[in-house]
């Protein structure tokens, strides 16, 4: 923490305000400290403190009322009970999506809970039923669906990838590093079928990704 806040200082020219946030879900028995000492003899040459969060020792309620939308996402690694998962998690994504944050920061925050508040089987069901069936989470279900419908052309959208490439290299062999990342980079359905089609009449892989979009 001490190298990190040095660098960003030297950097910015500016006051830092260190900060560690821990988001594990053991509950500590002894603090860990927020310290750090640098002494020559009995002389002490830097004397420097962070400032320290633990969010399994905090309590999720009482964010419930803040005006940081980051609250909102922290909150799904805060206590609380487990058997409260599935609304706790309809309503962390409910608070995000009512916040008045852009739309990239937004999807950071929703990402986060989703990575820390995964529901499996049961609870799965038992959450789509919950944001179907109230109207307060009109929000959460549509962007449920959208993040579904994305995973659905992400997913074809790897497929056609993966068989375009597995075509050249049937056709003309080893395909070249570049061409491979410029393949995958392309992410237009309708470009890649395109693609597909061409591998049938090109000669070579010279100017093949040059072929017109239609």
């Amino acid at each position: 923490m001490f190298k990190y806040m040095c660098q960003l200082y030297l950097r910015y020219d500016a006051v830092i305000l260190p900060i560690v946030v821990f988001s594990d879900d053991s509950l500590w028995k002894i603090p860990v400290s927020n310290k750090f000492r640098l002494e020559i003899a009995d002389k002490t040459i830097v004397r420097f403190e962070f400032e320290s969060v633990k969010l399994k020792s905090l309590n999720y309620r009482n964010f419930l009322d803040s005006k940081n939308p980051l609250a909102f996402a922290l909150m799904a690694k805060m206590n609380y009970n487990r058997q409260e998962q599935v609304r706790l998690k309809a309503d962390f994504l409910r608070l995000i999506l009512g916040s008045q944050v852009d739309e990239m920061r937004q999807s950071l925050l929703v990402e986060f809970v989703e990575t820390y508040v995964p529901l499996m089987n049961e609870d799965l069901a038992q959450f789509e039923e919950l944001i179907q069936s109230e109207d307060q989470y009109v929000e959460v279900e549509y962007m449920v669906t959208v993040y579904e419908q994305r995973g659905i052309e992400k997913g074809i959208e790897n497929g056609k990838q993966n068989t375009l490439l597995k075509q050249l290299e049937k056709k003309f062999g080893e395909v070249p590093v570049e061409m491979e990342h410029k393949i995958r980079s392309t992410e237009s359905i309708e470009r890649l079928d395109v693609l597909l089609l061409a591998v049938l009449d090109a000669e070579s892989l010279t100017g093949f990704l040059d072929v017109p979009h239609s």
